[in-house]
């Protein structure tokens, strides 16, 4: 059977749509940030076949606000004309004793909802309006946003239902912006600040035969060596982002074990460097992973553990310029530093029995304590002005140093950790991770 859509009284439609707009009046009234929109339309609608009538023609406008990127709310509302009833279509109303209309008619007003799920023009829309039918839509819908002068063109692609017929309707016009509020300038730029002076930098001695690594394919000539020289290891480099010893290096640290046997008087610090191609605190720990591979492979070539101690200097100590892949991979290096040397001790004189006390310093050149079993051995040593006491992490966690005025960087297996005493007096510290563990560093003067 047709179905024919009627004219309700204008005072009914009227009273719908003034209950539909008192209803979001406390959404739309009063606002004034940027959102605000109306967006007038014309439409066109597929009628359906069995509607019996032309496509239809018309119009709709919305009056909405977009609360956040994600949604927005309209009032809306719409006309559309289909025409007059198709003759042998109009079964409904002469078998029934109606009178046809002479045009077919549907308007309304109510609410819509808008959803922006990529925040962006494109919005999922869907509406449900009052008026001499009830009538809903839904569909998608895309804004080509500020065209002109802060116009946007907008199109809609819905699908209706009323009175049982579903058809296709499309949208199309302005939206129009309004209500915004004045954009306040934009602060003035903060001044950067004045970068503070680097650190002077510990120069660093490299010295020449007879104490030198000069190439990798030469002999390794310690003999000259005194305290404070530094021995540049010529031909131990290192990739990048790497610990790893390559083929040239183990060589060449094959044959520095060779001379350190030789001069088995000395005790020597490894020091691990990097360029600058990461963050400082990530250099720290890689030039001390470096440094340990180095000590590592020594110790397997035979030297005592207990001439060898290691630091890592990070990039603080460039030996070329970091501007380029050259000097970057010169950077990459190892050095030995030469804490002790006394060419006329016994050839046993770096294996020193377990049984001294290694709790008294005499002198400036370095004291070690050991981390290990959750303990520092020795808790307590005495060590002269001017001495730089290490922490060794031998253990299997990780450790801090935490004095009364500064703590260290977390200490992994295998790393370590420095501090120079100027000052004399006593200084107690413990482990800020574990606080059970405590020493105590006595500086005399």
């Amino acid at each position: 059977m047709q179905k024919i859509i009627r004219k309700p009284s204008r005072g009914t439609t009227v009273a719908a749509v003034s209950a539909v707009a008192a209803a979001l009046s406390t959404g739309v009234a009063g606002a004034s940030e940027a959102g605000n929109y109306i967006a007038p339309m014309a439409s066109y609608v597929f009628a359906d076949d069995e509607r019996g009538t032309d496509d239809a023609y018309g119009g709709a406008v919305a009056l909405g606000r977009r609360l956040t990127p994600y949604m927005g709310v309209e009032l809306r509302a719409s006309y559309l004309d289909y025409g007059e009833v198709k003759e042998g279509l109009s079964f409904g109303c002469e078998n029934f004793g109606n009178n046809c209309p002479d045009d077919i008619e549907l308007y309304g007003g109510g609410l819509g909802l808008n959803l922006y799920p990529f925040r962006g023009n494109l919005y999922v829309h869907a509406e449900a309006l009052a008026g001499n039918h009830a009538h809903y839509s839904g569909g998608l819908g895309y804004a080509f946003g500020n065209v002109v002068g802060g116009l946007s063109f907008v199109i809609e692609a819905l699908y209706q239902s009323a009175d049982g017929f579903d058809e296709p309707r499309i949208n199309a016009g302005l939206l129009l912006p309004f209500g915004r509020k004045a954009e306040a300038a934009p602060p003035a730029p903060t001044p950067a600040p004045a970068p503070l002076p680097e650190p002077p930098r510990e120069p660093v001695r490299v010295v020449e035969a007879p104490c030198a690594v000069s190439a990798p394919d030469d002999v390794v000539d310690l003999a000259g060596c005194e305290v404070g020289d530094t021995i540049l290891l010529e031909g131990v480099y290192f990739a990048v982002d790497s610990a790893q010893l390559n083929a040239t290096a183990s060589q060449t640290l094959d044959r520095v074990a060779e001379a350190l046997t030789e001069r088995d008087d000395l005790k020597v610090e490894v020091r691990g460097h990097t360029d600058s191609t990461a963050s400082d605190a990530y250099n720290q720990r890689l030039s001390l992973r470096r440094a340990k591979a180095i000590k590592d492979h020594l110790v397997e070539a035979g030297i005592a553990a207990e001439r060898l101690t290691i630091e890592g200097f990070g990039e603080s100590q460039p030996a070329a310029s970091n501007d380029t892949e050259e000097g970057r991979a010169r950077n990459r290096r190892a050095e030995l530093h030469v804490l002790d040397a006394d060419p006329d001790a016994a050839s046993d004189a770096s294996t020193a029995s377990p049984q001294q006390d290694p709790a008294t310093v005499p002198d400036a050149l370095g004291s070690t304590v050991r981390i290990e079993d959750f303990t520092f051995t020795p808790s307590l040593i005495t060590v002269s002005q001017g001495t730089r006491v290490k922490w060794t992490n031998t253990g299997n966690s990780d450790h801090t140093i935490k004095f009364m005025d500064r703590e260290s960087f977390r200490i992994p297996p295998g790393e370590s950790f420095s501090r120079t005493f100027d000052t004399a007096g006593e200084y107690t510290y413990r482990c800020g991770i574990h606080p059970s563990m405590t020493g105590t560093i006595r500086v005399a003067r």
